[in-house]
């Protein structure tokens, strides 16, 4: 087994073959601890920071959620519609919505999403 080990060190194989003789090793009852001598450490990096990244961001998709909502009639109020057009927004899934008995809710985030992505600029 050592021989292999010293011939994986010695080539510089891509990441990804480097997790399959990982999985290999691994499913020869090899201990984790000497497996992951063959990974090089940069790439165990490079994963670490984009693990990091990931955890960032949801962190920040978390904190900045609005989950602020509305009835139906004060969307309506606002955007000056009636309910057949929250119907068809409903229907399409343009908008989505929730509903506790007969009460239609909106989130505030996915009304402004709207208003944004119907924005219309004159030149």
């Amino acid at each position: 087994m050592m021989q292999l080990e010293e011939k994986i060190m010695e080539e510089s194989y891509p990441p990804f073959f480097l997790l399959q003789i990982l999985s290999l090793l691994h499913a020869k009852y090899i201990h984790m601890k000497e497996a992951l001598l063959i990974i090089p450490e940069e790439f165990l990096q490079k994963l670490n920071d984009k693990q990091d990244k990931i955890i960032s961001l949801l962190e920040a998709a978390h904190q900045t959620k609005n989950t602020e909502f509305i009835t139906e009639k004060e969307a309506a109020d606002i955007f000056k519609r009636k309910s057949t057009w929250f119907w068809q927004m409903r229907k399409t899934g343009i908008l989505p919505y929730s509903k506790v008995g007969k009460s239609i809710y909106y989130s505030k985030n996915d009304l402004e999403k709207i208003l944004s992505e119907n924005k219309i600029i004159n030149i």
